[in-house]
């Protein structure tokens, strides 16, 4: 299962996708056919910032491992809004 979540924090607008794989993310250059392998690439082009880190957790309901990627894009401020 992926699991998306979007969060505004400190003027930053978060995006987290979370899924099973324990494999590192790799830019790729996914050829016309193919049908993954470009989210990691639009967050390194379009965000301000992007990275991932690993997730473990096990406790007695359930084990849970993976990665989450993020990325982030700072916010326009309107005037008068600091």
């Amino acid at each position: 299962m992926i699991l998306v979540q979007l969060r505004v924090s400190a003027g930053q607008l978060i995006a987290e996708v979370r899924d099973p794989s324990n494999d590192r993310p790799e830019l790729a250059t996914p050829g016309t056919d193919e049908e993954g392998g470009r989210g990691l690439r639009l967050a390194h082009s379009l965000a301000n910032e992007w990275g991932w880190y690993p997730i473990t957790r096990n406790d007695s309901k359930n084990t849970m491992t993976g990665k989450v990627v993020w990325a982030s894009w700072l916010l326009a401020r309107e005037e008068g809004n600091p």
